[in-house]
């Protein structure tokens, strides 16, 4: 009886003891990692009192408590310590884990294929703009200030941009139109200084303002593009909408200038500019929304659009007419009809920018194949203008005509497969059916 109760006791304590043992767990609540080492200590920074840090483990404890396990090296000596910690600092410790295995996947999804751009074109308008406004605008006289001003512009800028965009979304898009509203607002600031102060407006303040015009349009095209998610060209479509509006609004500005007037009025151009210009922008952003655009099927669009403005213009120029209101209303016309019958056609095209480019350099052949027929015949300068802009309306559309379109939506065809097996003959077994053809169909 006393071994019976011996045994029983013996087994009671055992099992207790085994019971009270501590038990490894894993540091995150995705039962993943079991072991911290160095390289992500260091991005987790948990235990900074361990100098020779080597790993470290979690236990969990009878009491639900937990403990770590150190390991340090110190000395070529391998030394081991415990932290006790509460469930707070295992939940921290998880907290840690997960934001470091989101900031990962993010940066390794990030799409940053427009950031090399987007750095060119903010050292670009700091070197070449603001670095030659800001002196304008502070009145500088010294040389080597303004040469130090542009450089620290230029340098910080490139700083500024590559630190703020480092664990940033850039796209091509984001950055093509921060980069054009950028150049833009540059113009735009002279506008609306001009238009306030009429001819008596400070060229100093003009400078200042033309500078921040330029950031907040170069800020703002990009969180455009950003929070509208564009993708191919519709960046460029907009951006060159602003470009082509403000070239029609100035030309209306002439159409509407009092026929007298030896001094064209300021208030007038810069106004109608400013305007025609914002009016692009709007018209850029609903040709966009029709039909999207790929980066090629922008630059023929616009292409066609300087083609349908300056074809008029210079053929006009050439027959010497001289009135302010036909001259600039016909190229108007022709620049917007050629808008308007592109965006239809570039609605069943998606064109690269090498196909762009290829029809791009047609235009310019066949303007340079009429030029030369017209001096060859001794034509006169009306006759060369007139062969030269047929030429390039010819290289143009033919262009336009042969190049192989991708279709935006592939239709999926069905597929006849047919399998011949004339081996099978040799086999040899003919017990054996085999099988010597076959034919099937995909749908």
């Amino acid at each position: 009886m006393k071994k019976i109760l011996f045994l029983v006791c013996f087994l009671v304590l055992a099992k207790g003891t085994a019971s009270a043992q501590e038990v490894q767990v894993t540091f995150d609540s995705s039962g993943s990692i079991q072991v911290i080492n160095q390289d992500l200590e260091k991005k987790l920074n948990l235990f900074p009192q361990y100098p020779y840090f080597e790993e470290a483990r979690l236990f969990q404890e009878p009491d639900s408590s937990y403990s770590v396990e150190i390991t340090s090296d110190s000395g070529g000596r391998t030394l081991r310590g415990h932290l006790r910690w509460s469930l707070s600092e295992k939940r921290d410790a998880e907290w840690r884990i997960r934001n470091l295995i989101f900031e990962s996947q993010t940066e390794n999804h990030l799409d940053q294929d427009g950031r090399t751009s987007l750095l060119v074109s903010s050292v670009t308008l700091s070197l070449f703009g603001y670095g030659a406004l800001v002196p304008i605008a502070f009145s500088m006289s010294d040389a080597g200030q303004i040469a130090g001003t542009d450089l620290l512009m230029a340098g910080g800028s490139f700083l500024l941009v590559s630190t703020l965009t480092s664990h940033e979304e850039v796209t091509t898009n984001e950055a093509s139109l921060a980069g054009t509203g950028g150049v833009l607002g540059i113009g735009h600031g002279f506008l609306l200084t001009y238009l306030i102060g009429g001819e008596n407006a400070d060229y100093h303040a003009a400078a200042a303002v033309a500078t921040l015009t330029s950031i907040g349009e170069y800020l703002g095209g990009y969180y455009i593009a950003r929070n509208l998610r564009m993708t191919g060209g519709t960046a460029s479509v907009i951006g060159l909408g602003g470009v082509f509006g403000a070239l029609d609004g100035f030309g209306l500005s002439v159409v509407v200038l009092p026929p007298t007037a030896s001094i064209p009025s300021v208030p007038l151009v810069t106004g109608f500019t400013l305007a025609g210009s914002i009016g692009g922008y709007y018209a850029g952003y609903l040709l966009s929304t029709d039909h999207p655009y790929s980066d090629g099927d922008a630059t023929v669009l616009w292409l066609g659009a300087a083609l349908g403005g300056v074809i008029p213009l210079a053929n006009l120029s050439a027959a010497n007419v001289t009135d302010h209101v036909s001259l600039p209303l016909l190229s108007i016309a022709g620049s917007i009809a050629a808008t308007a019958a592109l965006h239809h056609a570039t609605r069943f095209t998606h064109f690269t920018q090498s196909q762009a480019l290829y029809i791009g350099l047609a235009t310019a052949a066949g303007s340079l194949t009429g030029l030369g027929i017209s001096l060859i015949a001794k034509g006169s300068g009306q006759t060369n203008v007139a062969l030269a802009s047929l030429g390039a309306i010819g290289g143009f559309c033919l262009a336009f005509a042969t190049t192989h379109i991708t279709p935006r939506e592939s239709k999926t065809t069905g597929s006849l497969n047919i399998q011949l097996n004339p081996t099978a003959l040799l086999a040899g077994d003919v017990a054996r059916p085999v099988q010597l053809a076959g034919l099937s169909y995909t749908f």
